[in-house]
């Protein structure tokens, strides 16, 4: 009965009045709460979040009386409105202000507020409420760039995501000011302004990534653009080097046209170089350990290293005779002192001179104080490189004591840092020093093989080729020209010389050979077959046959052709010199080692 009564007492007391779930909420809750809703559902039906924003500041303006709401998000630099709303007054009190809003909402998204002294920035570096009423009076700080007039009252509310600020709420000129009070009355709005700031940022992260993805594969695609490109030019090159070199052997020293022809070779030498630098040298190319004498690389990249670096500087080598050979790679050295000329050069703007310094030196258990960091003792080859400026030279104006060193002069663009990868790749180390009078230089250390010292370095060009005795060398090059002049180059030098087009032709030319094939000289990578899987078909039928790679692509197209995992094979990079050739053919057939280039 009781029950009963209650229920009557409840019903009578209800007659024509809201039910009480709805009662407890005042009219401006209610709104609020649908302004949220509508905001969230204009989320999910993937409208801008300019549109999803402004029922919330809308509402939010109107229930604190308030004359502009803004939601905005934190820049390194500067604060970005990503949503407005204004009343009329405002509009017609700021039309410039208020027309750069809406147009830049409309066009770009988003309306960019440049610097970090206005008011709305305050909240996002204080990481706090900034509540002021009288903002006018407050010079220090400053005002809402582009919106002339008084603020007379300003209110910011960093909104979060856990711990870090993703966005911030602005409330300007309210008549009564504004109060602490006001967080609790904001507090859907609040809700509802973080959750669309949190889901801009991620949105714009996911753009970001989805954008560097994009630019990942566009320098992806480039990359293979270039290594094409690298591969014709190379072929190319080989073709010129080869003839070139064919001619200047076969004609006297004092042939009318002997000039001619060593122009062509140092035009061409430089064309090769230039097409490295420019193509690949961001290539990680399979290394190939040969034993080798700096002095010989030096005096070879002299005449190119004279036309690469500007007319204005000279180049000077210094070389020790009895410089002890190496192990090491011929093209990351090539490739690594023409990087560190290059970036010294860089260093003498008014020209110069560029000094190159080879040496032998012995560390034992007690230099410690002089050696290098991470240098065990023990026999190296060096080479210094050394920039001095025209005034340096005449010694009319010595390099102060605080003359940085070589290594941060050209640290730019991480060459030394890429430099002392290399080196370390061959248990040496670079460093860096400076000469007496400040004169700044870099060192290379390369451990000599077996402690030996040189008793004479003799010119590669009055070395005589090493000759074959009659060898079988199948020659698979898909480049006509290239496979032509080559086994000219081999039948000239003592090989008998079998070629094939590609793969598949090369092993039905060695099913048909009634006899031993020496050694195979391959392309990598040819139409039908390549050059890894003619290697491995030819290893069952001829397991002794020594390999001998080459190629005109660049590091990458020859690591995705995994010509790196067949064991023990060489390669030989294009476009390369008829002595490379020789030599290198000569250590695949014997095991000798040869001095190189």
């Amino acid at each position: 009965m009781l029950m009963k009564q209650t229920d009557m007492n409840r019903s009578d007391n209800q007659k024509g009045q809201t039910p009480p779930d709805q009662a407890a909420l005042s009219a401006s809750d209610a709104e609020a709460h649908q302004a949220c809703f509508d905001a969230m559902a204009a989320l999910l039906d993937n409208e801008t979040y300019r549109s999803a924003a402004e029922p919330v500041l809308q509402q939010a303006r109107r229930q604190t009386g308030s004359s502009l709401a803004l939601l905005c998000m934190p820049h390194s630099s500067h604060v970005r409105i990503i949503a407005g709303d204004a009343s009329e007054e405002e509009k017609n009190d700021h039309p410039k202000f208020w027309k750069q809003i809406s147009e830049s909402l409309e066009k770009e998204g988003f309306q960019d507020i440049p610097g970090l002294d206005n008011l709305c920035a305050i909240p996002l570096r204080t990481e706090d409420v900034v509540i002021i009423n009288s903002p006018a009076t407050e010079t220090r700080l400053g005002s809402i760039p582009g919106r002339q007039g008084t603020v007379s009252s300003f209110c910011g509310i960093p909104l979060r995501r856990g711990n870090e600020v993703v966005g911030l709420f602005v409330l300007i000129n309210r008549p009564d000011g504004y109060g602490r009070d006001i967080l609790q009355q904001l507090l859907p709005y609040l809700l509802a302004g973080g959750l669309l700031c949190a889901a801009c940022r991620a949105d714009q992260q996911s753009n970001l990534m989805e954008g560097q993805l994009l630019e990942s594969r566009r320098l992806e695609s480039l990359g293979k653009l270039a290594s094409g490109i690298a591969h014709e030019f190379n072929n190319i090159y080989q073709v010129l080097l080869e003839s070139v070199e064919s001619l200047q052997r076969s004609l006297p020293a004092d042939h009318d046209h002997a000039h001619e022809l060593g122009e062509m070779r140092r035009v061409t030498e430089k064309a090769i170089l230039l097409t490295r630098q420019l193509l690949g040298q961001n290539e990680q190319h399979p290394t190939e350990m040969r034993q080798m004498n700096l002095n010989t690389i030096l005096e070879e990249m002299q005449p190119m290293l004279e036309r690469v670096i500007r007319e204005d500087i000279r180049v000077v080598m210094l070389l020790n005779p009895s410089l002890g050979p190496v192990n090491a790679d011929p093209e990351q050295i090539r490739q690594l002192i023409l990087n560190l000329a290059a970036g010294a050069a860089a260093t003498l703007l008014q020209g110069g001179r560029l000094t190159f310094r080879t040496a032998n030196i012995r560390f034992d258990n007690h230099s410690s104080s002089n050696r290098p960091p991470g240098l065990k003792p023990g026999a190296y080859a060096t080479l210094s490189i050394s920039a001095a400026s025209l005034a340096q030279q005449a010694q009319v104006s010595p390099a102060p004591a605080s003359t940085p060193p070589l290594a941060s002069q050209i640290g730019t663009g991480g060459t030394f840092s890429a430099a002392h990868n290399i080196i370390r790749q061959f248990d040496g180390e670079i460093d860096s020093d400076s000469l007496p009078g400040g004169l700044p230089r870099l060192i290379i250390y390369l451990p000599r093989v077996n402690d030996q010292e040189a008793t004479i370095v003799v010119d590669s060009e009055a070395t005589p080729d090493p000759k074959g005795e009659g060898e079988t060398v199948l020659l698979a090059e898909d480049e006509d020209a290239v496979r032509t002049l080559t086994e000219r180059v081999l039948q000239r030098n003592g090989y008998h010389v079998l070629t094939a087009r590609n793969g598949v032709e090369a092993l039905e030319v060695a099913e048909r050979h009634d006899g031993p094939i020496h050694l195979l000289l391959s392309d990598v990578i040819m139409p039908e077959m390549g050059g890894k899987d003619l290697v491995q078909r030819l290893f069952v039928t001829h397991p002794d046959v020594k390999v001998i790679f080459m190629s005109g692509y660049t590091g990458t197209a020859i690591q995705r052709a995994g010509v790196k995992s067949l064991q023990p094979c060489h390669y030989l990079q294009k476009p390369f010199r008829t002595a490379e050739l020789l030599n290198l053919m000569k250590v695949a057939l014997t095991g000798e080692a040869a001095t190189s280039g």
